[in-house]
């Protein structure tokens, strides 16, 4: 419908009326790493390299 209404307002003489939509830019682009889950799945690695230097220097066994 939104393609009709120019075609009609240049028919009928009138006003074809604009809408804008104002963007919002970014100073950075956002990566997993800046969302809640890129969050946890980075606490997860921190916990398995924790647990791997742990079995390394035998203080798990």
């Amino acid at each position: 419908m939104k393609m009709q209404l120019p075609m009609t307002a240049l028919r009928e003489n009138r006003d074809i009326e604009s809408v804008s939509e104002q963007v919002e830019l970014q100073a950075y682009s956002t990566t997993v790493g800046d969302t809640d889950k890129g969050r946890a799945i980075k606490e997860n690695i921190d916990d398995l390299l924790l647990l791997l230097h742990a079995y390394r220097t035998g203080e798990l066994v």
